[in-house]
């Protein structure tokens, strides 16, 4: 990796990507191993309290330090809602990550990630910001009822664990998902991943929300998270691959390398994973469709031991 300065912009540059840091707008470049450009992120991101709104007032200057195999650049805010407001970008040879640090009192209610309130510049007005984008197209690894994953990046999209059978809720066959969208972009995929350790993934639900040529991500944390002093909030990994599904294994082997998941682990596959597997909601909604009912009026123990012995009587 190399850290210089091109024509007074920080820039970037690893195997995968290269970051550049505008100089005179809030903004970081996000360019993919070939040089093109795919995202223009805005780094100002809002963290609003349940009792009031994260407008961005003043921005310091970028700060840069160097270790081994990384690169961070961090910068600090002055925020309408918290004491300080630090962020910074971790940078990998094949990946990035974004982070948000907070300090003050107050309840957390939802985390616009890289979208939000600023108001610290007469150039560029106030009001709510977006980030800049040029996906082709957007991957959301959540089962739905439409079995719909793929989606047009000028659009909305929500991975979510509060999925129930109503309008724009139908979200609910595989609880946790992965908290990751993986978009084309360029001539590779990246993703944008929620990244935190046990304890702190409060949140309910990550969103993509989505305009012509913009966007910006949110987790809603619905006011149970209290902040008391210093607290870093759940960060956003960016990777990169040839395909939305390379994306995903990508995430999920920085949650293991982290320490915020379980590695995977080969067990011996159990003889009933080979037979038939029998659904007793599925029963119920068949003895429903006969006479046009309501399934769970059919959580009874006489249909569940007739079910059985039916099961029983054909050997399975």
């Amino acid at each position: 990796m190399l850290l210089k300065k091109v024509h007074t912009a920080m820039q970037v540059s690893a195997e995968a990507y290269t970051l550049r840091f505008a100089p005179d707008k809030p903004y970081v470049y996000v360019d993919d191993r070939d040089h093109h450009r795919i995202a223009e992120l805005f780094f100002l991101s809002s963290v609003h309290p349940l009792n009031g709104r994260d407008d961005t007032l003043r921005i310091g200057a970028w700060e840069a330090s160097e270790t081994p195999g990384e690169i961070v650049l961090s910068i600090t805010v002055e925020s309408s809602a918290w004491s300080k407001k630090i962020i910074r970008f971790r940078c990998q040879p094949q990946r990035f990550v974004y982070e948000i640090e907070v300090e003050g009192q107050g309840q957390l209610c939802d985390v616009h990630y890289f979208g939000g309130y600023y108001s610290g510049h007469v150039r560029w007005g106030s009001g709510f910001f977006y980030s800049g984008q040029r996906f082709f197209q957007g991957f959301n690894p959540d089962p739905n009822t439409d079995e719909i994953n793929y989606f047009w990046p000028a659009e909305n999209s929500l991975i979510e664990l509060m999925g129930v059978p109503l309008p724009g809720k139908a979200n609910w066959f595989f609880t946790p998902p992965p908290f990751c969208y993986a978009f084309q972009a360029g001539s590779a995929w990246m993703g944008m991943g929620v990244e935190t350790q046990a304890g702190r993934n409060n949140y309910t639900q990550y969103g993509y929300h989505g305009k012509r040529s913009s966007f910006y991500l949110s987790l809603s944390f619905e006011g149970h998270t209290r902040i008391n002093g210093r607290y870093r909030l759940p960060e956003i990994g960016f990777d990169f691959g040839e395909s939305e599904y390379e994306v995903m294994a990508a995430h999920i082997l920085a949650l293991q390398s982290a320490g915020y998941a379980p590695a995977a682990t080969r067990r011996p596959t159990p003889r009933w994973w080979h037979e038939p597997i029998f659904s007793g909601w599925g029963e119920q909604c068949y003895l429903a469709s006969l006479v046009k009912g309501n399934a769970p009026d059919f959580a009874r123990q006489e249909h569940y031991e007739k079910a059985l012995a039916t099961l029983d009587q054909n050997q399975v």
